[in-house]
This record gives C-alpha cells, structure tokens and sequence, in this order.
C-alpha cells in the first residue's frame, strides 16, 4: 500500500514535509525516456517514507525557535521541505534538465564506478536555515534548518544497492541528518562563532573533532575503557575521503585500525554508526547523533537511539 509522511495530531506540524520528488535519470534501456524509481506506491518510495516518518516521530522544532520564526515578516516555514532528485551517475547523458542544477558545475555529478561498485550514491544538504543571531552572529543551537535536498544516483537503484529492502530506508535516515545541519557547514567556527569543533595537527595535517555536550557525554558513555574515556576531548570527525565526507561524518575506524590519536591519546572510530561515511545495510542510530541533532538544537526523543 501507498504510504505517506506521518501527520501528528498536535499544534506542532511534523518536522519533515516531502515537497518534490523530481525524476531525471534516463532510462538505461530507453534512452528517450525518463525512468521511474521513487513513482508514489512502490516498494522504495515507501522506504523514502518510512525514513521521512522516522525523523518526524523522533525530532521537533523548539518552541523557542517557533516563537522566533513567527515574528519573523517573512516566515521560514514550520517545517522543513525537502526536495527529492534522481539522476544518472557521472551525468552521462547531460547535466539534468532542472533549475535545481543551473548552479551546478559538470564536476558536481554523482560518482560511481560500475566496476567496483564504489561511488557516491546519495548526497544531500540543507538549503535554508536563520534563526535568533547573538550580537549579529549566528549560533550554533539557534540556527535551525527550514529547507534541504537529497540527490540520489540511479546507480543505487540500478547496481544492487537495494537488494537490502531497508537499504533505501537507511540511506535516507543519513543523508536527512545532513539536512539537519550535521555536516561541515555547521561544524566550522567560520560560520558559526560557537561551533563546537575543536583542531589538531597530525602528520602535517590539520584535523577536527567535535565537542559538543550532548553528542561528547554520549560517545564518552559508550566507552566502557576508563583509562581511554578519560582521555577522549571530542569525536573524531572523518578525514579521509571525498571532500564531502570529510569533516562532516564521524570516523569510521574500528578496534582493529586505532588510527585516530587526538593529543596522543586513542579516540575508537564509531564503525557502522549512522553518521560513518560508508554506506551499511544495518545502520546503528546511537545516542551519539541523537546527542549531537540536540546540541543543534532540536528537541529529540533520545528513546529512538539503537
């Protein structure tokens, strides 16, 4: 059955409100025509869904926020709108035919190589955000998101990714939290004068981590080592990868691969965490990035943490 986002029965709307899904991609096998992924119905459309209602039974806006946006004379929405895209990979038939893309450049494509199956399947970020300034700043956990995107290559849905019937729907849940603002936008001092991001210089190399009060305590909680857990100053932020991997997931790492020292004491990779950059059909939402979507300033039901 057709399912759509959750609409909760309180003054306060759901977070999320799917505005568009605007297929692009060209169907392999029909070059004349456009193929149909996420067409209202099917299996992965309500996988898109099921995510969307996810967030929405799991976050709010603050009051606070909403008491702001309505004095505002130009209202930011009560919710964020999200457009959906699908195109081919590497735009091998032209960059897409959509306003969307008019500001786009022809190295902006999605990548994906069919040979070993590696590539950027989804991409995704926000696209209007403002909220009460601080001495005409803004700041970090006043700043809210009212509007965002996800791009999706129709290599996810041509080269196996979704043979995992709830693969779509972790995706998803990653690429929204991007949307949220857990990203290298709001993770940079240059933008916001509070951002929670403390550096170091390893091998020549400035690197980040993250140190904000909910999302710390939380990773702090999940080491049971006390001698390292009362070393660990911040999370690890990724810095391998492509450039819109780095600085704004959690580092993969594992306890096998101890490659992140921060002032020379280990800080464990959070593995198949929901915000690690590599794409896991078991995704784990912890209390981590429940804690960090906190500390942006949403109201979050911690009870949804895995």
């Amino acid at each position: 059955p057709t399912q759509t986002p959750t609409q909760t029965p309180t003054s306060i709307p759901p977070l999320f409100k799917l505005r568009s899904i605007n297929e692009l991609a060209i169907d392999p096998d029909n070059t004349s025509s456009i193929k149909k992924y996420l067409e209202e119905g099917s299996s992965m459309y309500n996988e898109l869904v099921k995510a969307i209602d996810f967030w929405n039974e799991t976050l709010s806006y603050p009051q606070f926020w909403l008491e702001w946006a309505a004095t505002r004379d130009t209202d930011p929405t009560s919710q964020i709108e999200i457009d959906v895209y699908v195109e081919n990979a590497h735009w091998e038939h032209g960059k897409p035919n959509n306003s969307f893309y008019s500001n786009l450049s022809e190295g902006d494509y999605l990548p994906y190589d069919p040979n070993t199956e590696l590539g950027t399947i989804a991409r995704a970020s926000f696209s209007g955000a403002s909220g009460p300034k601080d001495d005409g700043k803004f700041s970090f956990g006043k700043t809210l998101v009212y509007d965002g995107w996800i791009r999706f290559s129709s290599a996810y849905f041509e080269n196996g990714y979704n043979l995992n019937p709830n693969s779509l729907y972790y995706t998803v849940r990653h690429e929204l939290t991007h949307v949220l603002g857990i990203g290298s936008t709001f993770f940079n001092k240059n933008n916001f004068y509070n951002a929670p991001i403390g550096s170091y210089t390893e091998d020549g190399k400035t690197k980040f981590y993250y140190t904000g009060q909910h999302g710390l305590q939380a990773y702090k909680d999940c080491i049971e080592d006390v001698d390292i857990r009362n070393n660990i100053v911040g999370i690890p932020l990724e810095d391998d990868g492509h450039a819109t991997s780095a600085g704004g997931h959690w580092e993969e790492g594992d306890a096998s691969d101890p490659r992140r020292y921060i002032n020379g004491f280990y800080h464990p990779g959070l593995g198949d965490e929901s915000l690690t950059p590599i794409s896991d059909d078991n995704d784990t939402l912890s209390k981590i990035t429940l804690g960090v979507l906190r500390d942006l300033g949403y109201e979050v039901d911690m009870s949804k943490a895995e």
